[in-house]
């Protein structure tokens, strides 16, 4: 179908075409194994909206006085205690995207395929990226923290190589596992996250290139337009410097002083699965790095409530480490055996409202996997037969744990941004998704694809928006296990 000088009469029709849609839809659909994994609407966990800005968790006794005790012939039934309620809250998180071409762009497409190369392309090639961000923000703990800086190179004031030093053991993930080619991201030199001192702006909006995970490096470059011209806001303001922080762009919301205000990303399950260890101690900001300090540095709020007082304990996850129970030290790798596992689910099953054996599950790396693959044939006299005359045999990945704790079977799942030698066992009936609007494209003036606002450069744009959460109505049925020796 070639133009016939109505540009946006063709486009409209690329738009609508259903083989086009259905990619989007399935783009959107498929946008992140976590979310398939978890699922639950959290309207099924006894939310209601209060007001159009929050929702509200079911009711929490905080006062348990659970009035049961024996009874002599003749004697008095004991008196009922008080109770006070609680209820936890959910606040909607907002992501937004855009893509956009020049008329000219449009009007150099002489067919269908043309426009749909160049629009359609573009457009699923973004919603990928959101599903990306969307990754780092539900493995996360909703500060947006995607890695710590060790040292900076500058090529010239506006393109420099990052390189980081984060580990599991003082970060909860390695190095730039979180990171992609083409994110955005802003750098601080974090102070505190009471709002007490001002936090010092290193990198604004810049994009992510280069990603070397082994290394652990990146390069980071300020925007430019498709002249060469430098975008407003995206600049090096001064060179990252060792123990700087790395944060999805728009994450952290700071007052004019620069002093921090709020977290502005959805909530995570390293921000879930909490033991209230670091508390105090956010960014490293209250002690040197350590191991207890590694995996939730959002603060001690949790859904409005304090998750380390008595009353709230509901809300912490047990962490267990190498010192926990194997005679290791925190934060270093030590000999795991399939008893181990099955010890800290013996913990966990042992809680007073312990997660239904169907509803949970367990996340690892693949090479965690292949070490608990290994490792359970090995300890149950398990071998595969050979039968397709290979000479080097192979093993079929873990795909569920035999739990004796659980007496069933727990799921097991790969997630390629779990630290080595760490398992999370996730109880997913006690989480839901808040998808107050679910990703997708944001019409604007009731178009999907519009010329640019405020500006007569007959530009056009086309955004995508994702305004939700991820919420909890308790922790303590979760657990992660680290420092496994996967050597």
């Amino acid at each position: 179908m070639a133009t016939t000088g109505n540009t946006s009469a063709a486009v409209n029709a690329v738009l609508t075409h259903p083989f086009l849609l259905t990619e989007i839809e399935e783009r959107i659909k498929l946008r992140n194994p976590l979310y398939a994994f978890i699922s639950k609407n959290v309207s099924k966990l006894g939310a209601v909206s209060e007001s159009g800005d929050y929702v509200r968790l079911k009711r929490y006794t905080t006062d348990r006085q659970h009035a049961i005790a024996g009874r002599s012939e003749g004697g008095d039934v004991i008196l009922p205690g008080t109770t006070t309620p609680a209820y936890a809250t959910l606040y909607p998180m907002q992501i937004m995207g855009s893509i956009g071409w020049s008329h000219e762009q449009l009007e150099n497409c002489r067919t269908e395929r043309g426009f749909a190369d160049l629009i359609s392309g573009d457009f699923l090639a973004h919603i990928n990226a959101v599903k990306g961000v969307l990754n780092a923000c539900w493995f996360g703990d909703g500060t947006g923290r995607l890695a710590r800086v060790a040292s900076y190179s500058a090529t010239s004031a506006t393109v420099g190589v990052v390189t980081c030093d984060n580990t599991q053991a003082n970060f909860g993930w390695t190095k730039v596992d979180l990171m992609f080619e083409g994110l955005m991201v802003d750098i601080y030199t974090v102070a505190d996250i009471v709002g007490t001192s001002a936090w010092t702006t290193k990198v604004t909006q810049c994009v992510v290139s280069g990603v070397n995970k082994s290394a652990g490096t990146f390069t980071i470059t300020a925007r430019t337009d498709s002249a060469g011209n430098a975008l407003a806001g995206s600049e090096i303001t001064a060179n990252p410097a060792d123990s700087d922080f790395v944060f999805i762009h728009g994450a952290v919301k700071l007052t004019s002083a620069n002093k921090w205000s709020a977290w502005q990303l959805p909530m995570g399950i390293h921000g879930i699965v909490d033991d209230g260890g670091s508390a105090g101690n956010e960014f490293n900001t209250g002690a040197s790095p350590s191991s207890d300090y590694n995996h939730n540095w959002s603060g001690v709020t949790f859904q409005g409530l304090a998750r380390n007082t008595a009353a709230n304990s509901m809300f912490e996850s047990r962490i267990a480490r190498a010192g926990d129970n194997r005679g290791g030290t925190d934060g270093t790798a030590v000999t795991t055996d399939m008893n181990d596992i099955d010890l800290e689910l013996d913990y966990l099953f042992q809680t007073n409202d312990g997660p239904d054996p169907e509803k949970l599950i367990a996340l690892c790396n693949a090479k965690t996997g292949r070490w608990w693959t290994t490792t359970a044939a090995a300890e149950q006299n398990a071998f595969a037969p050979i039968t397709d005359n290979r000479v080097v045999p192979g093993y079929k990945r873990i795909t569920g744990f035999n739990s004796q704790a659980a007496n069933a079977v727990i799921p097991v799942f790969y997630i390629p941004t779990c630290a080595d030698g760490t398992i999370i066992f996730l109880d997913t009936d006690r989480l839901g998704f808040w998808d107050m609007y679910p990703l997708g494209p944001f019409l604007y003036g009731g178009k999907s694809q519009f010329e640019s606002p405020g500006t007569r450069n007959l530009t056009n744009e086309r955004w995508s928006r994702y305004r939700g959460n991820l919420g909890a109505v308790r922790c303590d049925t979760s657990l992660r296990i680290e420092d496994c020796d996967i050597a």
